[in-house]
């Protein structure tokens, strides 16, 4: 798998879905994020592909996305918490099939969806002439939006949404 597959896919199917085709879609939605953003979203991407039939991007895909890429300020603020890939992996009993397949498209599930939609927002509050949607927009919007399976991740880690958003403040 080669990084740039997983970011020219992974923003196809961001506003609805439906499959989205053409690269003026994927334009739109890359330029608002920096590259350790398009990266996490890569990574949720990839996670996504090896698990089930029909990948769809959840968002304790994201969760694990930002737990791999430690050396970012997201990452860190889940290490700080103690939480970690493998202690997600182990409450999801997350088994990925391992096999490098091509899908068409990626989707991303409305909970998902809504986590990147979010942080676009968050980029959009800030007084700075470029508005990119960074590693932390995407950690802040899943903690503010976090459905019960990263509810029950971080938990089984002793941690919670709050506690992470003081850990990224840090």
């Amino acid at each position: 798998h080669s990084t740039s597959y997983g970011i020219h896919t992974v923003f196809r199917e961001l506003s609805s879905f439906t499959p989205i085709k053409g690269e003026i879609v994927v334009e739109a939605v890359l330029h608002r994020l920096t590259d350790r953003a398009q990266l996490l979203l890569s990574s949720a991407s990839m996670a996504a592909e090896g698990e089930q039939d029909e990948p769809a991007i959840q968002q304790y895909h994201i969760l694990m996305a930002i737990a791999i890429h430690g050396s970012m300020p997201a990452g860190r603020a889940l290490r700080e918490e103690g939480v970690t890939l493998k202690g997600i992996r182990r409450y999801l009993k997350y088994e990925s099939s391992g096999e490098a397949r091509t899908p068409p498209f990626i989707l991303y599930s409305e909970g998902a969806r809504n986590v990147v939609h979010k942080a676009i927002e968050f980029a959009d509050m800030r007084d700075e002439a470029h508005r990119e949607v960074t590693d932390k927009d995407i950690l802040h919007a899943l903690m503010v939006l976090a459905d019960e399976p990263v509810l029950r991740a971080l938990g089984h880690q002793d941690s919670s949404p709050t506690n992470i958003l003081r850990a990224l403040l840090r």
